[in-house]
């Protein structure tokens, strides 16, 4: 039984996620006990196919864990990789949503992306989004990340793309991106170091 970290909870919805070593699953309140329904709550859980998608079932409460945001850091040096380092390691701090690789460096996060669209990187490259970021194809408004990236390797399934220098303006970076003889325009939101929402 694997353990995990509840990213978010939603009780109107009754969905969640569950974080664990980099990739979340959905989780339904049927699947979760009451008690483990906070972010930032250890749990253990099952893996399940359900309908072509790997979802969290079974999860219950780690007892004698703290579940509480205000009860801060799970432990300061925790993953440290040497006894003499000073501060925490960013997998053990108090808000693991966010990466603070990027926070602050929106330009820095969409070179990664580009470099990792380059690689043809799919796997990694969902973990530079948001889990509720949006993708914007003309009309078409895709939401959520697996989605998201599902969208781009349908577009992206070619030749890979090769990607301009970013230009910022009002909050959106933009990118140009080369696509077989074709070039396309891609804008970003960043905030909390993930993409929030994307136009191509």
């Amino acid at each position: 039984m694997p353990k995990g970290l509840v990213s978010w909870f939603d009780d109107r919805s009754g969905e969640g996620r569950i974080r664990r070593d980099g990739r979340e699953y959905p989780v339904n309140a049927a699947d979760i006990e009451p008690e483990a329904r906070v972010p930032l709550a250890r749990v253990h859980f099952d893996v399940k196919r359900l309908e072509g998608v790997k979802q969290a079932v079974n999860v219950t409460l780690h007892r004698g864990r703290r579940v509480s945001p205000r009860q801060h850091r799970f432990g300061d040096l925790a993953g440290a990789h040497h006894p003499d380092e000073k501060g925490h390691h960013p997998l053990t701090d108090d808000r693991p949503g966010i990466d603070w690789a990027f926070e602050g460096h929106p330009a820095e996060l969409v070179l990664e992306w580009g470099r990792l669209v380059n690689l043809d990187d799919l796997s990694t490259l969902r973990l530079l989004y948001a889990p509720e970021a949006v993708l914007h194809v003309g009309s078409e408004d895709i939401v959520g990340r697996d989605a998201v990236v599902d969208r781009m390797r349908e577009d992206f399934s070619g030749p890979r793309p090769q990607m301009g220098a970013a230009h910022e303006h009002d909050g959106v970076i933009g990118v140009e991106l080369r696509v077989g003889a074709g070039m396309l325009d891609v804008d970003f939101r960043v905030s909390h170091g993930r993409v929030v929402e994307q136009w191509m």
